[in-house]
C-alpha cells in the first residue's frame, strides 16, 4: 500500500537547529544541507508562519514548502509535539500529494479487505486504551449495526454466552487485550456473541498496534463456525516484551537471507548503552518501559527496509534486506540513533537519558556467511562502545582490518562475559589470563574490556610525577587543547593531601571547589562529575594514576569495588606505560 511520506525533525526554538530527525528527513536534507537550520530548508514566503507556530506552540495544523535539493517543493501539512529535552519542538511534516494517494490506496485496500472478512462471515474488534472501549463491527452479508461497550461489559456479555465452564477462556482472551499483548489468540467453545447453538467455535486472533512504544490500539478478528480450530501452521515467534521477532527468528531469517538466498543484505546490532544503570536506579519495571519504547523506535525507523528483533536483555538485531551499499543502512542508523537520544534527553523530569551503540556489517561486502557477517557487526557495536557510546559504527576492511586478524588481536571469539554471567571477580581473572598469557593484548584492549564490563564512563592514566595524561578512552574524551590545559589537576594541593592511601574517591567534584578552586575548574573543564584514583606502578617503576570517571552523570561509587579498582591498578602494572 503507498504510504503517506512523513518528515520528522526535532529541532532548537530558539535557534531551528535539526537535534534530530527520522530517516526520510534526513534522505530530503542530503548530507550537502546537512548543517542547515530547518528554516533554511523552508520556502522564504513560508518561513515567518514557521516561526510564529514554533515560537507560539499552537497547536492546530499549518502549511508550509520544504525546498528541494535539486529544485521545487513538498507541501507539508504540519504538527507541532513538545519534544521531551527543553527548548526543543517535534515537527511531523506530512507530504500532502502523498497523503492523497496514500488516502485513496487506503480507501480502495479498505474495500477490498472488507470484502474478504464478508465472504468469511468474520466480526472485527478494536479496543482503544484511552477509552476502555471496544467495538464490535459485523462484516457478514447481513450486516448489523456496530456494538459498543466496555471491556468489563464484553467480558460480561460472551460470558454469559457460553457454558460457565469455558468462562476461564474468555478471561484469558479479554486479559490479553487489556494488557496490550502484541499477538494472542485462543478458542472458546460456542458462540461468544451471540450464543447460537449451531455456532461450536468462536476464534478470536488479535494483536496491539504501537507508534514509537505508545500503545495506539488493540485489533482483531472473531470467527465463529461450526468445527473450528486454531491454526496448526509454525507461528512466528514474537519477543513477549518488546512485540519484536525473538532472538532465534530473526536468526533464522537472516541465515536465510545470507547463506540460503545469497540476497544483498546487512546486520546491526544495537545495545541500550548503560542499561544495567537504568535498573538499578529506576527499576525494572522503569528497565521494561524503556525497552518497549526503544524497541518501537527501532522498528518505525527501519520500517519495510528490514526486520527488527530482540536477542538479550537489551540487544536489538536489524536485518536490512536488499542493501547494495552501506549507505542506506547508514541512513537508518543515524536515524534511530538520533531518534532514541532526543526522545529520552537528559534531564527529563527524573527519567533515565538513554542512548544506543550500534555495529554493522553487509553481506556479500564484508563477508561470505552469516557468522561472519555477525562477528563482524558484533565488533563494530564493541568499538561503538569503546569510543563513547551513543554512535553507530560500519565495519570497513580497510580500517578495522580482516575478521582473522580482528579475532587474533581482539580475542574477539571470547568476548568477555558476552552471557552476562561473570562476577567483577571473574571478569578480572580473565583479563588477567590475557595480561599474562597473550602477548597480543594490549593495553588500548584492555580498557576498553574494562570500560565494557565494569562500565565506568572514561578511563584517564596520568604520570603522577609530571601530570600528564598517558592514555584516555571512552565517553567525552576532550579535546587535546583540553587535555594539555587541564591534565596538570592531579598535581594540585586537594589531590596531594588525599593520597594519604593509594586511592581516593570524589562521589561529587563539587566538593572540591571550596577547597581547590583551580583544580576544580580544571576538572570541570575535562568534564568530569565524580572519579576515583588508584596509584600503581608500571613495569618500569614509574608512579602512574589510573582515573576511572563519570562524564555523562554523576556515578556513585560502590565502595565494595574498590578493591577490583586496586587489582586493575595491579594489573596494569604489567604494562610500560609512562
Amino acid at each position: 500500500m503507498t504510504r503517506a511520506k512523513v518528515y520528522e525533525a526535532i529541532i532548537d526554538k530558539s535557534s531551528y537547529d535539526i537535534k534530530s530527525a527520522c530517516r526520510n528527513f534526513y534522505e530530503f536534507q542530503d548530507d550537502s544541507r546537512l548543517y542547515y537550520t530547518l528554516d533554511r530548508l523552508v520556502m522564504e514566503e513560508d518561513r515567518d508562519v514557521l516561526r510564529d507556530y514554533v515560537s507560539n506552540m499552537r497547536e492546530e495544523s499549518f502549511m508550509i514548502r520544504l525546498l528541494r535539493k535539486g529544485g521545487g517543493v513538498i507541501k507539508c501539512l504540519v504538527c507541532l509535539e513538545k519534544a521531551n529535552a527543553a527548548g526543543q519542538v517535534c515537527l511531523k511534516m506530512t507530504d500532502i500529494d502523498s497523503l492523497v494517494l496514500s488516502e485513496e490506496a487506503l480507501a480502495g485496500e479498505c474495500r477490498f479487505n472488507e470484502k474478504l472478512l464478508e465472504l468469511y462471515g468474520d466480526d472485527v474488534f478494536i479496543y482503544n486504551p484511552k477509552t476502555e472501549s471496544v467495538v464490535i463491527k459485523s462484516t457478514g452479508i447481513l450486516k448489523k449495526k456496530d456494538i459498543c461497550m466496555t471491556l468489563d461489559e464484553a467480558e460480561k456479555h460472551m460470558k454469559a454466552m457460553i457454558v460457565p465452564e469455558k468462562e476461564a477462556d474468555v478471561e484469558d482472551l479479554i486479559h490479553a487485550v487489556r494488557q496490550g499483548r502484541r499477538y494472542f489468540e485462543g478458542c472458546v467453545d460456542g458462540d461468544i456473541l451471540d450464543g447460537k447453538e449451531d455456532v461450536k467455535k468462536s476464534i478470536v486472533k488479535g494483536g496491539a498496534v504501537y507508534d514509537e512504544g505508545d500503545w495506539l490500539a488493540s485489533v482483531g478478528y472473531i470467527h465463529r463456525g461450526v468445527e473450528v480450530s486454531l491454526s496448526n501452521n509454525k507461528k512466528t515467534e514474537i519477543d513477549s516484551l518488546t512485540g519484536l521477532l525473538s532472538k532465534g527468528e530473526i536468526t533464522n531469517l537472516a541465515i536465510r537471507a545470507i547463506d540460503v538466498e545469497k540476497r544483498n543484505a546487512s546486520v546491526a546490532i544495537l545495545d541500550v548503552d548503560y542499561f544495567k544503570k537504568i535498573n538499578d536506579t529506576y527499576g525494572h519495571m522503569a528497565g521494561d518501559e524503556t525497552l518497549k519504547a526503544v524497541a518501537g523506535i527501532i522498528a518505525t525507523q527501519v520500517g519495510d527496509s528490514g526486520v527488527v528483533g530482540r536477542i538479550g536483555g537489551d540487544e536489538f538485531f536489524i536485518l536490512f534486506y536488499d542493501t547494495d551499499d552501506m549507505e542506506e543502512a547508514r541512513e537508518h542508523l543515524r536515524s534511530i540513533k538520533n531518534m532514541i537520544s532526543a526522545h529520552f534527553p537528559v534531564n527529563n523530569e527524573n527519567k533515565p537519558a538513554i542512548t544506543v551503540s550500534i555495529g554493522c556489517a553487509g553481506y556479500p561486502k564484508d563477508g561470505d556467511n552469516y557468522e561472519d557477517i555477525f562477528s563482524l557487526a558484533d565488533f563494530a557495536l564493541y568499538r561503538a562502545k569503546a569510543k563513547g557510546r551513543n554512535r553507530y559504527i560500519i565495519y570497513d576492511k580497510e580500517k578495522h582490518g580482516s575478521l582473522n586478524e580482528i579475532q587474533k588481536v581482539s580475542n574477539l571469539s571470547t568476548r568477555i562475559n558476552s552471557r552476562g554471567n561473570l562476577t567483577c571477580g571473574d571478569i578480572l581473572c580473565v583479563i588477567m589470563d590475557r595480561v599474562l598469557g597473550d602477548d597480543l593484548y594490549p593495553l588500548e584492549r584492555l580498557l576498553d574490556d574494562f570500560i565494557e564490563n565494569f562500565e565506568p564512563e572514561r578511563i584517564a592514566i596520568y604520570n603522577a610525577g609530571t601530570g600528564k595524561v598517558l592514555h584516555m578512552v571512552g565517553a567525552k574524551v576532550p579535546s587535546n587543547k583540553i587535555i594539555k590545559e587541564t591534565q596538570e589537576y592531579i598535581l594540585g594541593s586537594f589531590w596531594q593531601k588525599k593520597y594519604v592511601y593509594d586511592d581516593v574517591v570524589v562521589n561529587d567534584i563539587s566538593i572540591i571547589e571550596g577547597s581547590d578552586p583551580d583544580v576544580y575548574e580544571k576538572m570541570h573543564k575535562q568534564g568530569i562529575i565524580s572519579c576515583i584514583h588508584v596509584k600503581f606502578h608500571d613495569r618500569q617503576g614509574n608512579l602512574c594514576i589510573l582515573s576511572l570517571e563519570a562524564v555523562t552523570r554523576r556515578i556513585v561509587w560502590n565502595s565494595d569495588h574498590l578493591h577490583y579498582y586496586r587489582l586493575m591498578g595491579k594489573i596494569l602494572s604489567e604494562f610500560i606505560i609512562a
